[in-house]
């Protein structure tokens, strides 16, 4: 997994998806988990459209397809 920070409370991450394995980027932002760990969210493949779940900083706001 690669991160990108775009600004302040904004990460992209390069993820694969579980069900495709095409390459996805999710965009991240609001205010990290607990005590600054990451957590696992949720979100949906634009390809498949199957439910994935990823280890983030924050909540998903986008998945898109990765530029890979």
């Amino acid at each position: 997994m690669s991160v990108t920070l775009t600004s302040p409370g904004h990460i992209v991450s390069t993820v694969r998806c579980a069900s495709c394995g095409r390459a996805l980027d999710i965009e991240c932002e609001g205010l990290p988990g607990f005590w600054g760990y990451r957590t696992h969210n949720e979100f949906f493949c634009p390809y498949c459209r199957k439910q994935n779940h990823a280890l983030t900083s924050g909540a998903v706001v986008s998945a898109r397809a990765s530029r890979e």
